[in-house]
């Protein structure tokens, strides 16, 4: 590892060996900390530049460090990784990836788009990796109204006896509890899906939704108190780990919960940390102007309407906010008086 701290500000030689230095410098900075330093070592690796077998696998690792750090340049370089490959098994990795990478950038129709090809493409012998598709289709699904018929024929598919019982069988029991939470089902279905799905220990460590899902059907079957220990001790975990972009995605669904407790004061400061995790890429975050509008709401609440004002507008400002997503937190303060 040391050696390849030092390669990283040499000129690049073509050399296979120091390829492979960086990227087990960049696979120890993933499980340890900083992110940075894995985004900088694989970086430095593609530079190097890697024989054409390896490119692959060092764009698909490059693009996974840098959407942890928040990085837009990610959904490049898992495209680049996508379009390269032609072993369907590996092409069906970086489909995944790209996919959700879409999904966390705010193009939805994309991620399905995406999503649809690669699922179509599979082979019949990888059932956890097909489970992760159909997770993340449905789970994608579900944020557009026209594509809430796919996700709900999709659903009704699922027959969880039939389970394959790895992380994608954990992300689809995490969607049918969330959906049945959503359509008022029965509560003591929600509450034993979403326990389940939590209970297998896997979805925390899933750069998916299937986890937000699981927690959020406990909080809406009335578990409010559950909902807030788990994603308090996912929290932890997360800082543990110096990982700001999970982080940024857990203190919104923390912050959301903590406002329905009346724990204002821990939202806002929960809040104000997920903003300022976000801001570094707002063009390419679900969460920063959700952030911006709840934010902004509380402010009002608190009495502090011109804070509320200042906030929304500076995001406004922002040359790679993007139009759509300003339009929420602009509404809540157009119909604030001014002084």
């Amino acid at each position: 590892v040391k050696g390849a701290v030092a390669l990283l500000p040499a000129p690049p030689t073509g050399y296979a060996c120091a390829v492979r230095a960086l990227r087990v410098a960049a696979e120890r900075a993933l499980v340890s900390g900083p992110y940075t330093t894995a985004v900088d070592s694989l970086r430095r690796a593609r530079a190097e530049p890697p024989v054409p077998e390896e490119r692959f696998e060092v764009l698909l690792e490059l693009g996974l460090a840098e959407r942890r750090v928040g990085l837009p340049d990610a959904l490049g370089r898992l495209e680049e990784a996508l379009n390269i490959e032609v072993d369907p098994g590996r092409r069906a990795r970086a489909g995944l990836e790209y996919g959700r990478t879409l999904f966390f950038a705010n193009r939805h129709a994309d991620a399905i788009t995406v999503l649809s090809e690669a699922s179509d493409a599979l082979d019949d012998d990888d059932p956890d990796l097909r489970e992760r598709y159909e997770a993340e289709l449905v789970g994608v699904a579900r944020w557009l109204a026209s594509y809430y018929p796919l996700a709900a024929e999709r659903l009704a598919a699922i027959d969880e006896t039939d389970l394959h019982g790895g992380g994608g069988s954990a992300q689809l029991l995490a969607m049918l509890a969330v959906d049945d939470a959503v359509r008022c089902g029965s509560r003591e279905q929600t509450v034993r899906l979403a326990r389940r799905a939590l209970a297998m220990g896997v979805l925390d460590d899933e750069e998916a939704i299937g986890f937000p899902h699981a927690v959020n059907a406990l909080f809406m079957a009335g578990e409010i108190d559950e909902a807030c220990s788990v994603y308090e001790a996912a929290v932890v975990r997360a800082r543990r780990r110096g990982d700001p972009f999970r982080l940024s995605n857990l203190l919104g669904f923390l912050a959301y919960v903590r406002l329905r407790l009346g724990r204002l004061l821990d939202a806002e400061a929960d809040l104000r940390e997920g903003l300022e995790l976000s801001r570094a890429a707002p063009a390419v975050s679900t969460a920063f102007h959700w952030y911006t509008g709840t934010l902004a709401q509380l402010l009002i609440e608190r009495g502090e309407p011109e804070e509320a004002r200042a906030l929304v507008e500076s995001v406004g400002s922002s040359p790679s906010s993007r139009p759509s997503g300003r339009a929420w937190p602009r509404r809540i303060v157009n119909g604030l008086p001014r002084r």
